[in-house]
């Protein structure tokens, strides 16, 4: 009996070892790990400084600055309007029109950031 729990044991060792040998020789692995990393430390960071944040100003100062941060959160979304997915669509099928493509991608951007802030600040005024 004891013969086999050594065995298993063994076999357990060399297949943990292996897999270790495995991974830590994969970028997808070693990318994914860190990427999870700068998320769950974010995260953190983030809980910290709100609680701080929330302890300093008080619950009425810290609504103000949650309900405008929901607006501005919503605007952004329009203010992106997904278009870096269409310029790297367009990079791709049109190499030759580099140029145009992200002049007039960026200049968009910057209308639509504009006028997400000018919503924005009239909500912020009226509402």
């Amino acid at each position: 009996m004891q013969d086999y729990f050594l065995n298993f044991f063994s076999k357990m060792k060399h297949s943990l070892h292996m897999i270790k040998l495995r991974l830590t020789g994969n970028k997808f692995f070693s990318n994914t790990v860190w990427i999870l990393f700068g998320r769950v430390l974010q995260m953190s960071l983030q809980l910290i400084v709100g609680m701080i944040t929330v302890r300093y100003l008080g619950p009425s100062n810290y609504g103000i600055i949650e309900y405008t941060k929901s607006y501005v959160a919503f605007l952004a979304v329009i203010a992106a309007l997904g278009l870096s997915n269409i310029a790297v669509k367009e990079l791709l099928e049109q190499p030759d029109k580099q140029g145009q493509t992200l002049g007039t991608m960026i200049a968009f951007r910057i209308c639509c950031g504009i006028l997400s802030t000018a919503i924005i600040t009239l909500l912020v005024y009226f509402v």
